[in-house]
């Protein structure tokens, strides 16, 4: 099928894909990229039914969320091979492919290495993340956040959002467009036209961005302005409506004024426009399911992320294109710009693999971003307690929150993990305090409990005369919360990685 598209050189050598002829295939379903979860007991095996199934359906596409390197990558091989058409393979990769794949390089979290002033760091953070990507199948990455940082209860945007100007979020955006997709790997802007001036959205509701449409001009959509400068392939859609461009209050995902008038023909983006909201929306019927994705193709779509009923879903959209109110020619538009994506994607036997001096860039990079805030940390030397914090339970972690006690064990350093300071020792005591928000929230704030406990802690270790020291599995932004006199480390977040760095930091 390659032959259907041709290449085109820009950007210095990047090929993108230019749409030629191609005989319409009328399957709706392509238009779909539901997810694949690791299950931590069963692995992909209860999985492999659904998705034997959505191949069977022509799917366009999955998003993986977890799994050991080995399994990922023979599962995407296995799906591959067996789909009759080339295919999207998504997953979310802001920190690099560690962030989903355990026994892969994870990186900080772009926030972080944006924060450290050097473009070259994010350039080589995204080349790598692509190059480590594409050997296991991976040909599309969400990253980079556009969103800008306007409100201080917008926990996604405050956590992971760019700190900086409009014009400043732009390039450095664009910056990692620009290194992942010349490494093979769709790049993807998120999220159209701008959600950081909402609060937290649980998917339940609608919230708008009530502001003049200059005030938007000049602010939300400079980022992303600058990502289809830099031909960025796709972009995700706020579910987020925009009064003042869209009368109707519909939500960006359902706005045909915002996706077809604005994004396609005022800024003339070429990429795909991808839509989370059969996602982000949580547990819906399969009525409702079909609603939303009707909707969502109907307004400009191309594809939709997470659909669970996918029998009962395709089923209603073909229905509708047959009969109304879905046009022909409107879902053929989407099924082409799909597939020459994908095929500019697809799998190389030429790509290059990530080095081992890469990988010790990427273990350096992580201790740099790990910083002190709060005071003087001294050294640990005969030994450690630590106290393990869990801010995001009951959610299971993705990464396990011992890391970073075994980092420090393994250094040979005696390590114990405790509940609280035990008495009569003379080492420091380290609270490891992880906090990513996840699970429902109102605000960006730990949990009252959480705050109670790490003064506790810190309590008993003054009336034993021992040190404790705060380490900040979170952003910088979630110290000020923390009373009292105690030194905080920040450590940016819970992955994997960024705990062996705070270890590394604390030893040297």
């Amino acid at each position: 099928m390659a032959d259907h598209v041709a290449l085109l050189s820009v950007n210095g050598g990047l090929a993108l894909p230019v749409e030629s002829d191609y005989a319409p295939m009328r399957n709706v379903a392509e238009l779909l990229v539901p997810a694949i979860r690791w299950d931590t007991t069963t692995g992909f095996t209860r999985e492999r039914g659904r998705i034997a199934r959505a191949l069977e359906l022509g799917v366009g596409g999955f998003v993986l969320h977890g799994g050991p390197e080995a399994e990922v990558r023979g599962l995407i091989k296995d799906i591959r091979q067996a789909s009759k058409i080339p295919l999207l393979i998504g997953a979310e990769l802001e920190r690099g492919v560690g962030q989903q794949f355990s026994g892969t390089t994870g990186l900080p979290p772009l926030a972080a290495i944006a924060a450290l002033g050097d473009p070259n760091l994010v350039q080589r953070a995204a080349k790598m993340t692509a190059r480590e990507a594409r050997p296991l199948g991976v040909n599309w990455g969400f990253a980079p956040m556009c969103d800008l940082r306007m409100n201080p209860a917008n926990i996604r945007t405050t956590l992971d959002g760019i700190t900086g100007s409009p014009d400043e979020i732009g390039a450095i955006a664009s910056l990692w467009i620009e290194a992942c997709q010349h490494e093979g790997m769709l790049a993807c802007a998120k999220h159209f036209p701008g959600a950081g001036r909402v609060g937290e959205v649980d998917g339940s509701t609608v919230p708008p961005v009530d502001v003049p449409r200059s005030i938007l001009f000049e602010h939300e959509f400079k980022p992303f302005r600058a990502a289809i400068s830099s031909r960025v392939a796709s972009m995700l859609v706020a579910h987020v409506s925009y009064p003042s461009l869209d009368a109707s209050d519909s939500p960006a995902t359902f706005s045909s004024v915002i996706l077809r008038y604005l994004l396609r023909e005022k800024y003339g983006f070429e990429g795909l426009v991808a839509s989370d909201v059969l996602q982000a929306r949580g547990p819906m019927s399969s009525e409702d399911e079909a609603d939303v994705a009707m909707r969502a193709l109907d307004a400009g779509c191309d594809v939709l992320l997470g659909p669970s009923h996918l029998d009962a879903l395709v089923d209603t959209l073909e229905r509708c294109v047959r009969d109304g109110p879905l046009y022909e020619d409107r879902i053929e538009q989407s099924r082409r710009r799909r597939l020459k994506w994908a095929q500019w994607a697809a799998p190389q036997t030429d790509y290059r693999r990530v080095s081992g001096s890469e990988v010790a860039w990427a273990l350096q990079l992580a201790e740099r971003v790990v910083s002190p805030i709060r005071g003087a940390v001294t050294r640990p030397r005969n030994g450690v307690e630590i106290v393990i914090l869990d801010d995001d339970e009951p959610c299971e972690p993705t990464h396990p929150r011992t890391v970073f006690a075994q980092t420090l064990e393994s250094s040979q350093l005696p390590t114990s993990i405790v509940s609280e300071p035990t008495a009569a020792r003379d080492v420091p005591v380290f609270v490891a305090v992880f906090g990513e928000l996840r699970g429902r929230r109102d605000e960006v704030a730990f949990r009252p409990e959480t705050l109670e406990k790490i003064s506790a802690v810190c309590l008993s270790a003054a009336r034993e005369r021992r040190q404790a020291v705060i380490v900040l599995f979170a952003p910088p932004p979630l110290a000020s919360q923390i009373l009292g006199s105690a030194p905080i480390v920040c450590a940016w977040s819970g992955d994997r990685c960024m705990q062996e760095a705070a270890a590394r930091w604390v030893l040297r």
